[in-house]
């Protein structure tokens, strides 16, 4: 049941904010959240083309905030979201006109009420929040700068990521890292949404994933390429979550948080093996000849129980990762000897680790201990004169970006996404309905999980690729609808856990919904069973927050879609179901 319902008085408050700016005092925190930092109505659809199975329905759109990532978590009962913002905004005098650059928007999506011992749901997309972590005066390039998400635990979270990126952001200044932002009392009067300490780390946080099951722990993805940055950054902020009444006063104030916050930092580093996350030119399983100037580190990681699964940009790294943790000790080893400084526009402060560079035998820099690798493939990645394009391995034959990789829900096979010339490049970017660009339109490659090979000569072990039936790799590209210079490729992708089914956005191309079976030999086949083009759509990621089973055997997906050019759209689509274990 969707409700619709009146945003006057919400709009007239941001109206207010809008014309009453006050000098904001060094240190001070700079924006109110439980004012709405942009506009809280929505724009029209417009003339949205649907393609295969099933029904779309158009339900509701928040204006744009440059959408990016989303998570969906439960507080007191209830559903909620925070979705990003790609970039940040410009409010100095000489642009004072309000920006829809957020940080963070944080809504209310579903109601459940007990009436008369009966539990009802009713989806009501409802402003509750926004977090000003983009809200600031300092630009930088917005593909530098995503305020990807993360919230810890999985179920009523007291702790919220955030990724502010590059060389600037609004409560560090100069920087870029983590900030970790208390959610504790989110949907209680009064309550704010506040950063409690700031991050900054040695190269980039592109992307942060909180472990599932280890509540206070964070993996920062810097997504360099051509470095010796190769580690992972292990945030341990569980003194971020449990705090004491300092004052004894039976209430626990921010400052108090605030002081109490001290979260340590800790490595993951294969700087001793940077052939693991290097290129393979030709894409092929054997011979491996790496390119030596081409490690990275992760774009993306993705932790299912205890295993970590690194997309790394020119190679897709498995770590397992159940040593690391000591049950009552935290980590297997030691943090980082990180400082400490004020932040810029928050009375937060910032724990400073920029200065730690790579291990060397005069500066030996301390690593965790425990995890163990269990293997990789080195894709052909990005030569280093095509910048994010590779125009030497089509997009059939090999991964020029590893963008995300995801373990198929019987962890039997893992899916990559191939975010060709970044989204932004073309040709690696472009499409076009009916005419093929062999170097364009990344899609998802698959690779056997169940398999480990060894390579003779020396390499790290690999996971070879999956097949189609008839024997070709096991690679899907998307359909595409409407011709695209740019943008258009495969992104954030989403598996359905009861199904073979897999919903993403997909840049220009909006919101697919690609299907897959698997015969008895564990080859693949592939289905774009759908898909949905708004007007003027640029998807970042399209994900199912409620799931219904209907009668006549459909399901209906309720869908939110957090959109670089149209802020947030939420669609449902009524479709067929593709159960695992079907052929």
């Amino acid at each position: 049941m969707m409700r619709r319902r009146s945003r006057q008085a919400a709009v007239l408050g941001m109206l207010a904010a809008f014309l009453v700016v006050p000098m904001v005092p060094a240190r001070a925190d700079h924006t109110n959240p439980n004012t709405p930092q942009w506009l809280t109505n929505g724009v029209a659809p417009g003339t949205g083309i649907a393609r295969g199975a099933g029904t779309w329905t158009f339900l509701e759109n928040f204006a744009a905030n440059p959408g990016s990532d989303l998570k969906f978590f439960e507080k007191n009962g209830d559903l909620y979201s925070s979705s990003g913002t790609l970039g940040q905004g410009v409010t100095t005098a000489a642009s004072s006109a309000p920006q829809p650059f957020i940080g963070q928007r944080i809504l209310r999506l579903i109601d459940r009420e007990v009436v008369n011992g009966q539990v009802t749901e009713t989806v009501d997309p409802t402003w509750v929040a926004d977090h000003g972590s983009a809200k600031c005066d300092i630009n930088t390039a917005v593909t530098g700068l995503q305020h990807d998400v993360a919230v810890t635990p999985r179920v009523d979270p007291v702790l919220m990521a955030d990724t502010t990126d590059a060389t600037g952001r609004c409560h560090d200044t100069p920087g870029g890292g983590l900030e970790l932002i208390d959610i504790s009392g989110l949907g209680t009067p009064g309550f704010e949404v506040r950063e409690l300490r700031l991050i900054h780390l040695r190269g980039l946080s592109h992307t942060v994933t909180a472990d599932p099951n280890r509540p206070g722990i964070f993996y920062n993805s810097a997504s360099d390429s051509n470095t010796v940055n190769t580690w992972i950054d292990v945030i341990n902020a569980r003194s971020c979550m449990r705090f004491t009444d300092a004052n004894g006063d039976g209430t626990i104030t921010l400052a108090e948080k605030r002081e109490q916050c001290n979260p340590q930092v800790y490595r993951l580093s294969w700087e001793h093996r940077p052939d693991w996350s290097q290129r393979d030119p030709d894409g092929e399983e054997l011979p491996r000849p790496n390119d030596p100037t081409s490690a990275a580190n992760c774009h993306d990681i993705t932790v299912v129980r205890s295993t970590l699964y690194c997309a790394g940009l020119n190679a897709t790294l498995i770590f397992d990762i159940r040593g690391m943790f000591v049950p009552g000790e935290g980590l297997n080893g030691r943090p980082l000897e990180c400082t400490e400084r004020p932040g810029t526009r928050t009375a937060a402060m910032v724990t400073d680790c920029s200065a730690i560079g790579p291990n060397t035998p005069t500066t030996p820099v301390r690593h965790l201990r425990g995890w163990r690798f269990r293997g990789n493939y080195n894709h052909p990645g990005r030569p280093a004169n095509q910048a994010n394009n590779n125009l030497e391995v089509p997009s059939e034959e090999g991964v020029s970006v590893s963008h995300e990789s995801d373990p198929s829900p019987d962890n039997k096979s893992l899916f990559v996404t191939d975010e060709r010339g970044g989204g932004v490049v073309p040709p690696g970017a472009s499409c076009s309905p009916g005419i093929d660009n062999p170097y364009g339109n990344g899609g998802i490659h698959v690779y056997d999980l169940t398999k480990r090979v060894r390579d003779l000569n020396g390499g790290p072990p690999y996971f070879p690729y999956a097949k189609e039936v008839g024997d070709d790799k096991a690679v899907w590209r998307g359909s595409p609808t409407v011709p695209a210079a740019t943008f258009c490729t495969v992104h954030v992708i989403h598996h359905i856990p009861d199904e073979r089914r897999i919903f993403m956005g997909y840049y220009s191309q909006g919101v697919k919904v690609l299907d897959y079976s698997v015969d008895d030999q564990g080859r693949f086949t592939f289905t774009e069973t759908a898909s949905f083009t708004l007007a003027g759509v640029n998807s970042w990621v399209t994900e199912p927050f409620k799931i219904v089973d209907n009668p006549d055997g459909t399901r209906t997906y309720f869908l939110m879609s957090s959109d670089i050019q149209r802020g947030i759209d939420f669609l449902t689509w009524t479709g067929p179901t593709n159960p695992i274990g079907r052929p």
